[in-house]
């Protein structure tokens, strides 16, 4: 997440047009993970209030081999 961050706000010190598409796709990257990660902190939520963890462990491998 960092360097998403990080990359966008370097594409916007430079201000080119041809920084955009990248940028707002890097801004659909950022967005994409940070509902992931919500959706993660709710079903945990109800895990812990259920006693279970049946998603997450799956949900967290993916996530952690995608970001490799």
């Amino acid at each position: 997440m960092a360097l998403i961050e990080r990359s966008i706000a370097q594409a916007l010190t430079r201000r080119r047009l041809d920084d955009r598409p990248v940028t707002q796709q890097l801004r659909g990257f950022a967005n994409a993970y940070q509902h992931a990660n919500a959706r993660l902190v709710d079903v945990a939520a109800v895990e812990r209030r259920n006693g279970k963890r049946a998603v997450r462990p799956n949900v967290e491998a993916y996530l952690s081999s995608a970001v490799r």
